[in-house]
């Protein structure tokens, strides 16, 4: 299996900027329509596989095919990114959720449904301002105390 699709993935996450405070306003019409589609699709594909216990934060390729993961070295250098820049659960679960789709559909043999791809509107929502509000809690990363501390609000 090739690693060019999760790489390929990875350094378009890299050029997410996960602190500009004011591009989630200045986008927040078509951030939320973004991510509402993206919690449709993933409830297709959701619905299409029997997991809709699992909705939204599901892991779709491990359930579809548990044999095609994302090469070990994109995991770690992913790993790396994430403890650097994201610090968020949640968004991090998203983000790894979308690397090894990106290796599960240049690598699997499996016959799939005609559905949209679950992540495009995630990941086009993080690039237009890396955090997001969830039942009016705004939640955006900050780093406390030692390294992979996080809080989604405030540092006590």
């Amino acid at each position: 299996m090739t690693d060019e699709a999760p790489r390929a993935l990875l350094q378009r996450l890299r050029a997410i900027d996960w602190e500009d405070e004011d591009a989630p306003y200045d986008h927040a019409e078509s951030r939320a329509a973004l991510l509402r589609e993206h919690l449709r699709r993933t409830a297709l594909w959701a619905l299409a596989f029997k997991a809709e216990l699992s909705w939204p934060y599901i892991d779709l390729a491990k359930l579809i095919d548990p044999t095609v993961r994302a090469d070990d070295e994109v995991l770690a250098e992913l790993k790396d990114y994430l403890d650097e820049e994201v610090g968020w659960p949640q968004v991090e679960a998203t983000l790894v959720g979308a690397v090894h789709w990106a290796a599960f559909r240049s690598g699997t043999q499996i016959t799939l449904p005609d559905l949209d791809d679950p992540y495009e509107p995630l990941l086009l929502m993080y690039e237009r301002g890396g955090w997001f509000h969830h039942r009016k809690r705004l939640h955006r990363p900050q780093r406390c105390g030692g390294a992979g501390q996080t809080t989604p609000d405030v540092c006590d």
